[in-house]
């Protein structure tokens, strides 16, 4: 096994572009390639890093409790920066804040000391991070619910030295390795800092994976940064079997003295089909009484406590619950994309599109990018105090091997509106001001017109007829856990600044609807955008209004 230390020379991960066709035509650019760090033919030892792959349950460790959070992988392409080589601990520790916005943390928040893990946003990224100052004595370092671990034995730290060790959950989906079609995410991204540092003793990281056969699981490390463009190549796999590397069905420990990025993949041999373990999982607001429209949000999460507390913790932010019990799920990569189709919805609520079976493509789940769909809902009586509903997931092709799901969902009348924010600034509730639709000045300001005076009397001409609007606005209103609803339609058309007046909009859809008639803008054109958002569920419709259209006219003719 190489060192990284010694100065031999490393390969790392190539970074071919393929370009992948999806379901419209358009074409998607995949970064593709790996280069193994460590020569599988000649097997050398220098002290390093080794591998040693087994489905026995018994480790060379004890390991730390599994404690349960992920990181969700993504795994496209990523932009290259500037590699940066080893720093020493007070150059990382004395970092720059790398973001503009006054509510980000500089790289040294990560290296505070403190008692127990936390959440914090450092720079753009998202990490789940905990520090520790560790003497010749040892220490451990656990990440909070999410079963991640590093171990620090007695030793490692020289005598009369005391090492400021930082153990990070990287939530950047960004970060994740560029991927082959055949090469899937299994474990998170992971960051022990401070980058570089080397100690006397091995120290011991681990963490979970959902593979399918530990065998086919590579190690993948990045000499960089965390803040820096990533350099993943490969530091060990299935053919180093010389032991620093440990595999259970479940969890991945490494041994390692010098500290960086490091993450698993799984890469079958030539003609093996790989397989992994999902966890479907779906989120939705609590029911309420005064809700006529209710959404529920299916994910296709990675089986690890970190992508599940991803999840979790992304929906907490807008009021987001967990449904039930997710579904445990052994996905194929056969390149078969994942259906779910609707088999029974509870008779006093009705779906609001006729679609029966939602489709999620195959790469976005096989690359860890923990997609997820939006299934919406009307009530048919104010009796209902209770919303159930079953549908079948299963591959393409791949029927009987197939999962039922069942999900029931009660009313809750004390639950806040899903609306309902709080303030960064104060830590309160936030104060919502309704202003009337028919303000001229606001008006003016959605389109355009220099003077009150000059503004028109009438609405733009409405070239989205009522039934499409009605069907658009149901899909796009409702709170989003992202806010990937009109909110993000509005920012591709250029309006970011007047989403804070559409939002006081009883449907602020229709005021973004009435800003594209005046616009003129094509419906294709939206579909476009509606589908960089992957919001196919919005796209369906609009397709089957134009199939209409095109089948009147046919038949008119």
């Amino acid at each position: 096994m190489c060192d990284r230390g010694c100065g031999s020379t490393r390969t790392h991960v190539s970074h071919d572009s393929r370009t992948y066709r999806d379901r419209h035509g358009q074409s998607l650019a995949a970064r593709n390639g790996h280069g193994p760090m460590c020569d599988r033919d000649h097997g050398s030892d220098n002290g390093s890093t080794r591998t040693y792959l087994s489905h026995n349950s018994q480790a060379f460790i004890d390991p730390a409790p599994a404690m349960g959070m992920a990181k969700l992988p993504h795994g496209e392409s990523y932009t290259h920066q500037r590699r940066i080589g080893r720093n020493s601990e007070a150059c990382e520790q004395n970092d720059e804040d790398s973001s503009p916005t006054g509510g980000n943390l500089s790289l040294q928040a990560i290296f505070k000391p403190e008692d127990s893990s936390t959440t914090k946003l450092i720079g753009s990224k998202t990490v789940h991070s905990i520090a520790r100052s560790v003497g010749p004595e040892g220490g451990q370092l656990v990440l909070n619910n999410v079963g991640i671990s590093l171990l620090v034995p007695e030793g490692a730290v020289p005598a009369g030295e005391t090492k400021t060790i930082t153990l990070v959950l990287d939530w950047d989906l960004t970060d994740n390795p560029s991927l082959t079609r055949h090469q899937s995410l299994v474990s998170p991204v992971l960051y022990v800092g401070p980058h570089g540092l080397q100690l006397q003793k091995h120290c011991v990281l681990s963490f979970k994976h959902c593979s399918f056969d530990p065998r086919m699981i590579q190690v993948y490390y990045s000499e960089t940064q965390l803040l820096d463009g990533k350099n993943w190549s490969v530091l060990c796999d299935k053919d180093n079997n010389q032991g620093t590397t440990f595999f259970t069905q479940e969890e991945c420990q490494i041994r390692i003295t010098s500290f960086t990025l490091y993450t698993c993949v799984q890469t079958p041999s030539e003609g093996i089909v790989g397989k992994k373990w999902l966890q479907i999982a779906a989120f939705s607001y609590p029911l309420r009484p005064d809700i006529i429209h209710h959404q529920v949000r299916i994910y296709m999460l990675n089986k690890t406590p970190c992508a599940l507390q991803w999840a979790i913790q992304k929906e907490a932010k807008f009021g987001g619950r967990l449904c039930c019990p997710e579904k445990v799920f052994l996905f194929v990569g056969d390149e078969q994309d994942l259906i779910l189709d609707s088999r029974y919805v509870s008779e006093q609520w009705e779906r609001t599109d006729t679609i029966q079976q939602e489709r999620v493509k195959f790469l976005n789940i096989w690359h860890g990018q923990c997609p997820y769909v939006s299934m919406c809902f009307r009530r048919r009586s104010a009796s209902s105090h209770e919303l159930g509903f079953q549908f079948f997931v299963f591959q393409e092709n791949l029927e009987f091997d197939g999962e039922k799901m069942v999900v029931h969902i009660t009313e809750d009348p004390s639950a806040p509106p899903p609306f309902m924010g709080t303030c960064e600034k104060h830590k309160d509730e936030q104060i919502r001001v309704n202003i009337s639709n028919n303000i001229p000045k606001l008006r003016n300001i959605i389109f355009g017109f220099n003077d009150v005076e000059h503004l028109p009397d009438f609405l733009p001409e409405r070239n989205i007829p009522q039934c499409l609007r009605a069907k658009m606005k149901i899909f796009l209103d409702p709170p989003n856990a992202f806010d990937n609803n009109w909110k993000t339609l509005a920012s591709r058309l250029g309006l970011d600044s007047m989403i804070p007046v559409m939002e006081n909009w009883t449907s602020p859809t229709e005021c973004l609807l009435q800003f594209i008639d005046h616009r003129k803008i094509p419906l294709a054109k939206i579909q476009e955008h509606l589908y960089c958002m992957e919001r196919h569920d919005v796209c369906d419709v609009i397709t089957t209004f134009l199939d209409t259209q095109t089948k009147e006219i046919d038949d008119g003719s």
